[in-house]
């Protein structure tokens, strides 16, 4: 699938708009995963993880002023 219509699935299944995705994208392959398919999965994982933690019926996930960052590190130290 092509970039455009993922990160359009990712918003719609998770709320996550085209900048939150680039900037787990971009954590994710800055920290080893290069392979695109293995970080799509591990990008879906994460947001799966975190959607069912962290979602409210009806509301987008929200992350606050560096919590992305937290939740990306503790996601890469306790999953992967």
């Amino acid at each position: 699938m092509p970039d455009r219509l993922f990160s359009t699935f990712v918003e719609e299944e998770y709320g996550v708009n085209k900048g939150v995705y680039n900037t787990i994208d971009s954590w994710f392959y800055k920290n080893g995963l290069h392979n695109l398919l293995i970080r799509r999965k591990t990008i879906i994982n994460f947001l799966c993880n975190l959607h069912d933690s962290m979602y409210s019926e009806g509301k987008k996930l929200k992350f606050g002023n560096g919590g992305l960052s937290v939740k990306l590190k503790d996601y890469l130290e306790n999953v992967i």
